[in-house]
């Protein structure tokens, strides 16, 4: 097994000759039409970007492995020149299942009990596994279940018969009850993560100089021009354009007017677009509308939450007679209670609860209800009890740090409630302010219109524009 140079991995991918095409209204990436190595170099690209930006406190460097005995690994990952993780890479059309997943995992165990340089230590190493589809329900319950739950995993000895029949590398061990046992060990002491489709189109949104080298980026319309139309177009809608509007929608006949429930199409005729709502094409059209609805309110709440911080930071960060612990409960409230009052838009709740679930653990619009989470999470963290960091597992380190440093002086929960009982009412009402503030970035009652340029060729439309920038 031969380690990449930097250098070779980075001439390598910049001579792909074939990249997919990807267009951004797309959500995810066509992995699949990477040849295996060049998902190889895209994966290893990736983990790099994330090591450089902290984002792996494990991990501190990785190399890319090449040739065809990997022995279960494709990259290796170090931290203090000692191996503490592995990335095995998997290019599948279709989704990657448990038993797959077992015999990958079983191959690299076999293969470090025949050489154990391959793990330094079994109970601080990650296992990835990455796949360019999804993993089944199956596949993802094993990686998130409790290690000790693998103990009890089904047929665990037929299929290490059936990894070491098929690879004569492993032809050195013996069919024995040593070998199931030391495999067993291996397997229920290691941890184990996962990056899908979805994962790693995420990851290349934000890494766009990683995106160019493998795959054709395409926009629907050029960017420049884009900027130019929206910068001459911007402005206030007056009752005229509100009237223009209702003149266009008003004159389409009847087989001219379509509801599809999230969109309505006015000035194409029904019976062609009911023939298109067979064809999957157009169905994923409608989607893009759906979708796009969806990441501007998505885009919303995201700007919310950006100046919530900012005017936290802003009044009450630097105060140093406030603790770090009381600090911690303005987001969710604040952040809890502009959701609560944007209930009469029509920011759709679904996009609400995602927004919650990825924000805060403890967004409630009750204060002291925040503090009951709050002081309920400190009892586990005073009784060494961290599992309540576990989700997302690559987060937990993070959490655990955060939590020691807002817990910082503290002994006790009785410590913290008098605390609490002493800044709450200081926080109170710079938080109900900054509510007030923020009420102004709530949409009411958001319409999209989506148009085209004919309005250009409208003189007596373009008359009212210019007298109305008069």
């Amino acid at each position: 097994m031969k380690n990449i140079k930097e250098e070779e991995i980075q001439k390598e991918i910049e001579n792909y000759s074939f990249k997919p095409e990807y267009y951004r209204q797309n959500s995810e990436y066509p992995l699949n039409d990477l040849s295996d190595r060049q998902f190889e170099t895209l994966v290893y690209n990736i983990f790099k970007k994330d090591i450089a930006d902290k984002l792996y406190t494990n991990f501190d460097t990785l190399t890319l492995l090449t040739g065809n005995s990997d022995r279960g690994r494709d990259i290796v990952l170090y931290r203090d020149n000692k191996v503490s993780g592995i990335i095995q890479c998997k290019k599948y059309q279709k989704r990657f299942t448990k038993p797959e997943l077992i015999r990958e995992i079983i191959k690299f165990v076999l293969n470090f009990i025949l050489d154990k340089t391959l793990i330094d230590d079994i109970n601080n190493f990650d296992y990835f596994i990455v796949v360019s589809d999804e993993l089944t329900e199956e596949a993802l319950n094993f990686i998130y279940s409790d290690n000790s739950n693998k103990h009890q995993m089904k047929n665990l000895d037929i299929y290490i018969d059936e990894v070491l029949e098929n690879y004569k590398s492993l032809k050195e061990l013996k069919k024995e009850k040593e070998i199931y046992d030391a495999a067993s060990k291996v397997i229920t002491s290691l941890k184990y993560k996962k990056l899908d489709k979805f994962d790693i189109s995420k990851k290349l949104n934000y890494y766009p100089d990683i995106a160019k080298y493998y795959f054709e980026l395409h926009k629907i319309i050029d960017k420049k021009a884009f900027e130019e139309i929206i910068i001459e177009n911007f402005g206030d809608l007056s009752d005229k354009d509100v009237k223009y509007l209702s003149k266009r929608i008003t004159r389409n006949k009847d087989n001219f007017r379509i509801r599809f429930g999230f969109a309505n199409f006015f000035g194409y005729p029904k019976n062609l677009l009911k023939e298109f709502t067979k064809d999957e094409h157009f169905l994923e059209l409608l989607m893009t509308f759906q979708n796009t609805k969806f990441e501007i309110d998505k885009l919303v709440l995201d700007k919310i939450q950006k100046e919530v911080y900012k005017l936290i930071n802003e009044r009450v960060s630097h105060s140093p007679s406030i603790s770090n612990y009381s600090k911690q409960i303005g987001a969710p409230y604040i952040i809890c209670n502009l959701l609560i009052k944007s209930t009469n838009t029509q920011i759709p709740k679904f996009v609400k609860n995602i927004f919650r679930r990825t924000n805060s653990a403890y967004l409630n619009s009750d204060i002291y209800s925040i503090r009951k989470n709050l002081l309920e999470s400190s009892k586990h963290y005073f009784a060494g009890d961290y599992s309540i960091y576990d989700n997302p597992p690559e987060l937990k380190e993070f959490k655990i740090k955060v939590s020691h440093h807002i817990h910082k002086g503290f002994r006790s929960i009785e410590e913290i409630e008098k605390q609490l009982e002493k800044d709450i009412p200081i926080l109170l009402p710079i938080y109900n302010d900054i509510i007030e503030e923020l009420q102004i970035l709530l949409p009411e009652d958001p319409t999209i219109v989506i148009g085209d340029l004919t309005f250009l060729e409208d003189e007596s439309y373009l008359k009212n524009i210019f007298e109305d920038v008069n």
